[in-house]
């Protein structure tokens, strides 16, 4: 039996990231961010990185319809007011299964009107549990060999 298995790369524009690098400009270094579609047979996942909105418009309409709605979806640049574009990406309304966000302290994130904005496309909805042991800031660092993805969810993150 053959089960179907992609990775698909997704980012803005070449020509727009090529101009920025040739001339310096990394001062938005969220610019050069990448999203990353991974499909195993009826499952599929994508993970957005710090994508913002002012960057989706550069994605090549033909690699986004190549894209499946994901069953699980990582809302993109922690769930800042400029994550909320990603499902635009889709030709019909999407519906994941489950959206989760990672956190940046420093800046508030994520906003209450991006998981209020995922909420409404999602079954479930997590964000990073404030009150984890040993929380990076950033993300959760996890070890996968020692504990089931039951234990890391409930230890590292909370319904919302």
């Amino acid at each position: 039996m053959q089960i179907p298995f992609s990775i698909c790369a997704i980012s803005p524009s070449l020509g727009k990231i090529r101009k920025k690098a040739i001339n310096q400009d990394y001062n938005a270094l969220n610019d050069y961010s990448i999203a990353v579609s991974i499909l195993v047979g009826d499952f599929s996942l994508l993970l957005t990185g710090d994508i913002q909105d002012q960057m989706l418009q550069y994605l090549l309409d033909e690699l986004v319809k190549e894209v499946p709605i994901p069953n699980i979806l990582k809302i993109p640049h922690h769930g800042s007011k400029y994550s909320l574009g990603i499902t635009s990406l889709f030709e019909e309304e999407p519906s994941f299964d489950i959206a989760i966000t990672t956190a940046k302290s420093s800046s508030k994130l994520p906003k209450q009107e991006a998981l209020d904005h995922y909420r409404t496309y999602s079954k479930h909805l997590y964000k990073i549990n404030s009150g984890a042991p040993d929380l990076a800031i950033w993300g959760v660092e996890v070890d996968i060999l020692h504990a089931t993805i039951t234990q890391i969810v409930n230890n590292n993150y909370v319904a919302v």
